[in-house]
């Protein structure tokens, strides 16, 4: 945690705590939870003769849920329970008080009550957003704020001499004070809210075109030629970027100087005005609002100072592995890597090594370089790709519609760009109209025009649009835009309020003069994935009548170009095939637009879905590997997450049909093989959801499936799902029976048969979990048989694959340990034959292998086959992702183990910091801090080591608590046994009853 964040949760601590001593409210000191707060009252109530204390209480309780939610959130940020807990001896205070105020007891408890009602469920959000400390401030300012309720109300209440205290309270100042911080509570949680909302956005709007790992989706244009010498290559500009000049492009003129004067400064001396000393490169960001023409502005700089530049690298920033793929193209475009034409995921080059490559040619390269990254979320993101040091001139501009973000170089600067003037708006405009204006009063109507969007460049360019298509005039869309809207006269709205009306209002106009195709086709757009639309997802099949408008490629194409006039969508061809981009601020007004007619929305939902179900691959009935179909797959889940998204939010949401539970589901299976553990259970929780909403009957065949594929994900993430994980397997075994046997036996499939037995063999994973090894081999050698009866190993290699991986544990606990290894060696080779040697699974298969190895002696051999597969999981997962992670921490323990312990720091550091943006569970962070404590130690760094030991006990001491049934017949002096207990079997463990040595 940042520090000044700590030391303000101890200051508002201190602070709270003095106060309400000096009220000598010494026992609300002490009270630590709800059952504390009940008991106290009770107690009260006794002392007070207060019977109906115990009427109120009751009444009070639903509220309380609230402040369970406040106080767990503010536990889980601040690592230290006290804080929490006074918030709770505050409410004890105020109540205690009025107990011996018998005319306002009621009130002060419905007082509280309301109060607490206005909280919102803190610890949900600040789960998904662990990480993200803009939303500690306004959990600050609200834990602030309650206490000084608390404490003002307790000081008033103590004050008042007389009994007649409700009346003074209700009607002088005391109690507009209260309602003043009761105010100003709300708008902290309206802050809060506009946080969480704001990182939901940015998450969802690019968090599935990330899913795409592919460097082979490029410009063919970019690729190095391998015979061109280095020097060649830089007589001229390389570059990257690959969009044109725009040539509406007006203004920024001041901004544009100022950027290049901060690269190359006009005080610097001659002798270095091509050259500095080695040093950090120089960073300017430019930040404003969504439409201010960030992008454009940063585009205009390459193209007007590009005989500056040695080297022009444009990186696409708003999510990591799309920057990633970016950045790698660097050592593809200097031929620094060379590419492999396959398209499978072995046959990609090595996307670490690419990133290396070139982040070294940046760092020791004489030459002149810039860095565009572009729409950037987190800065923290970049800080993996920019060189430390460099020798040459390194410039790099940032775009961003954050306005404070984090100096990530020495030399950091931010540059604000805000909208145009009236001049400039009206010179953008007749730019865009291909032409100047006729008279004086046409530029002055231009001006006005200008001024009522408030000078927003992208609003502005709609208008051209709008303008140029519907062949009307300025003066006519400025009365249409003053009958439109009174967002012309209002001055009474903040920045951002006027900025949405604006947009709200230049879009609407734009959207209601669309002829009825290209209407429907931005509404469908708008559900989709904003960065990346294939065009050829939007041919309609031709037996769809609810998208019978987009059969025929002429008429989507000529819908794409009236879109496009007007300024609506952009369409690239740069790639291997067309797609399509909507802005996101059109999306957004769309997506809100829909939302105020129910039947409309459901109405768009499905004509979309209806293009997507055609494309979209169905996952093997008998959940089988398909790596073939991963590219469909990739290709198809960032817009059915997108989907997904805009059904659910704005509320109310759509009423989803199962259909739709039917395709998250296959895209669920596929996301668990690909990896995405936690993408994989949202979609599927989101099925299951769907499936409740809609009554279908708990014995389900999807349901079944539902289940059994967030059982297996359940069992990712560790001791604190271990129960429910179970749980869902042998509900998906119960379904999975009852319907085989409601079958006729004349029409029962091999399919039928096969899925019956995968929910078995799914149990037996649930029990290989818990080391309940008996109950494995029991189930394992009952498929078996079944398996012999199906087929041999080379006709059925997944089923033979998980008999030998499940039954390898098995033999390891009960002592055969060569028998083990040899047993998990067979089931690596059946997995590799079916699902193919890059595929998760197959890599979990030898994740595993690994592990018995290390059971076994061979320590060397672990260690090989462990970092093949940490290579193998940055590559096919990315770096991020939790698998890799895992690798990383089980690599650092093994180095060692085998004498080496500086490399061991090495991965464990990287595994941590990694970590820090990635969903992995919380059992695998506790390990990991715990195995680089044993690093730290025996590399005698004792306070480093500390800090470590301390963050993994917070973590083990909490799970201890929560999941004490699992954890213990654990003994509790060996300190890595809980924390390998603590972790999922298939994160591997170095102790327990597979371990012989």
């Amino acid at each position: 945690m940042d520090r000044y964040l700590r030391e303000r949760w101890e200051r508002l601590f201190d602070q709270a705590r003095h106060e309400l001593e000096e009220e000598q409210c010494v026992a609300a000191l002490t009270t630590a939870g709800m059952d504390d707060l009940v008991r106290a009252l009770e107690r009260a109530a006794t002392v007070h003769s207060r019977q109906e204390v115990h009427r109120l209480v009751a009444k009070l309780h639903p509220s309380l849920q609230h402040i369970q939610s406040f106080t767990a959130a503010i536990s889980s940020a601040v690592q230290y329970n006290p804080i929490a807990c006074l918030v709770w001896g505050g409410i004890q205070a105020v109540l205690q008080c009025a107990c011996g105020l018998p005319r306002m007891l009621e009130d002060m408890f419905d007082l509280i009550a309301d109060l607490n009602n206005t909280l919102p469920q803190f610890d949900i959000e600040l789960a998904l957003y662990k990480d993200r400390e803009e939303l500690q401030w306004p959990l600050q300012d609200l834990y602030e704020e309650y206490m000084n309720y608390c404490t003002t109300a307790v000081r008033y209440l103590n004050r008042t001499p007389q009994r007649n205290f409700l009346v003074n309270l209700w009607t002088s100042s005391p109690q507009q004070s209260l309602q003043q911080t009761k105010e100003r509570i709300r708008k902290h949680i309206k802050t809060f809210e506009k946080e969480v909302e704001s990182i939901h956005r940015q998450d969802v709007r690019s968090q599935n075109l990330n899913r795409i790992k592919n460097l082979d989706i490029q410009s063919p244009e970019l690729q190095a030629d391998p015979d061109e010498g280095m020097e060649a290559k830089l007589r001229k500009t390389v570059s990257t970027v690959s969009m044109f000049k725009n040539y509406a492009f007006v203004g920024r003129d001041r901004e544009l100087d100022s950027l290049h004067s901060k690269f190359f400064p006009r005080d610097q001396p001659e002798s270095q005005d091509t050259k500095r000393a080695m040093g950090n490169p120089i960073c300017c960001v430019l930040h404003g609002l969504g439409g201010t023409g960030k992008t454009q502005t940063a585009l205009e700089y390459t193209y007007r100072y590009r005989e500056a530049y040695n080297a022009m690298f444009w990186l696409s920033a708003e999510r990591d592995p799309e920057l990633a793929s970016s950045f790698a193209l660097i050592a593809l475009k200097l031929g620094l890597v060379e590419k492999d034409g396959k398209n499978d995921a072995g046959g990609k080059h090595d996307q670490i090594k690419a990133i290396q490559e070139a982040r070294s040619w940046l760092q020791q390269t004489d030459q002149q370089w810039l860095l565009v990254f572009d729409n950037v979320e987190d800065i923290r993101d970049l800080e993996t790709y920019l060189p430390t040091e460099t020798k040459s001139r390194g410039s790099v501009i940032v775009t961003t519609q954050r306005p404070r973000s984090r100096q990530i170089t020495k030399d950091f600067h931010n540059i604000e760009l805000e909208s145009f003037d009236d001049e400039w708006g009206a010179r953008l405009l007749f730019k865009y109209l291909e032409r100047d204006p006729t008279d004086e009063i046409e530029d002055s109507l231009a001006r006005e025009t200008s001024r009522i969007v408030g000078g927003l460049p992208l609003a502005i360019a709609t208008i051209g649009g709008y303008i140029n298509e519907s062949e009307s005039s300025v003066k006519e869309f400025l009365q249409i835009m003053k009958r439109s809207s009174n967002a012309w006269t209002d001055t009474q709205h903040t920045r951002t309020k006027h900025y949405e009306r604006t947009l709200g209002t230049v879009f609407d106009i734009a959207l209601k003069e669309l002829p009825e195709g290209p209407r429907n086709l931005i509404n469908i757009l708008a559900f989709l994935n904003p960065d990346s639309i294939p065009e050829d997802i939007l041919l309609a099949p031709h037996d769809s009548e609810e998208v019978a408008f987009l059969r025929r490629r002429a008429d989507l194409l000529e819908m794409i170009r009236i879109l496009r006039r007007r300024q609506l969508v952009r369409r690239e061809t740069s790639g291997e095939e067309p797609f399509l981009c909507i802005h996101r601020s059109l999306q957004w007004s769309i997506i809100v637009d829909l939302s105020r007619v129910h039947d409309h929305r459901w109405k768009v939902y499905h004509q979309a879905f209806v293009l997507l179900r055609r494309g979209m691959p169905m996952s093997s009935p008998i959940q089988v590997p398909e790596p073939e179909k991963w590219p469909q797959f990739e290709r198809y889940t960032p817009q059915i997450l997108n989907l997904r998204t805009h059904c659910l939010w704005p509320e109310p949401p759509v009423d989803l049909p199962v259909d739709f539970a039917h395709i998250l589901s296959d895209m669920g299976t596929y996301m668990w093989h690909a990896g995405l553990v936690d993408d994989g259970s949202e979609a599927l929780e989101t099925a299951e959801h769907i499936l409740d909403e809609r009554g279908v009957r708990e014995v389900d065949p999807l349901r079944g499936d539902i289940l059994g594929n967030l059982g297996i994900l359940s069992g990712f993430a560790g001791v604190s799902q271990r129960r429910e994980g179970m749980e869902r397997r042998l509900k998906a075994l119960k379904i999975r029976k009852e319907v085989y046997d409601g079958i006729p036996d004349k029409k029962i499939t091999q399919d039928d048969r096969t899925r019956l037995y995968i929910a078995e063999s799914d149990v037996a994973y649930g029990y290989l979990q818990e080391e309940e090894f008996d109950k494995v081999e029991e189930i394992m050698e009952r498929c078996l048989t079944q398996y012999k009866t199906w087929g041999s190993e080379d006709e059925i290699p997944y089923e033979y694959a998980k008999y030998y991986y499940l039954i390898s544990f098995v033999r390891a606990s009960q002592g055969s340990i060569e028998d083990a290894v040899r047993e998990s060696r067979r089931g690596v080779e059946l997995v590799t034959k079916s699902a193919g040697a890059e595929h998760s699974v197959t890599q979990l298969w030898k994740f595993s292998l690994a592990n018995l190895l290390y059971h076994s002696g061979d320590m060397s051999e672990s260690l090989r086959i462990n970092e093949d597969v940490l290579a193998t999981r940055r590559r096919a997962c990315g770096e991020f992702n939790a698998f890799t992670l895992e690798s990383y921490s089980t690599c650092g323990a093994l180095l060692l183990l085998n004498g080496n312990a500086e490399k061991a720091v090495e991965y464990l550091d990287s595994c941590l910091e990694r970590r820090k943006r990635s969903c992995w569970d919380r059992e695998g962070v506790a390990r990991a801090h715990y195995r680089y404590y044993t690093v730290l130690r025996k590399l005698g760094e004792t306070d480093k080591a500390a800090a470590e030991l301390k963050a993994a006990h917070t973590v083990r001491d909490h799970l201890a608590k929560e999941c004490e049934s699992y954890l213990r017949d654990t003994d509790p002096d060996n300190e890595l046994a809980v924390f390998d207990q603590m972790c999922s079997m298939w994160a591997g463990r170095f102790t327990g009853k597979i371990a012989q040595r």
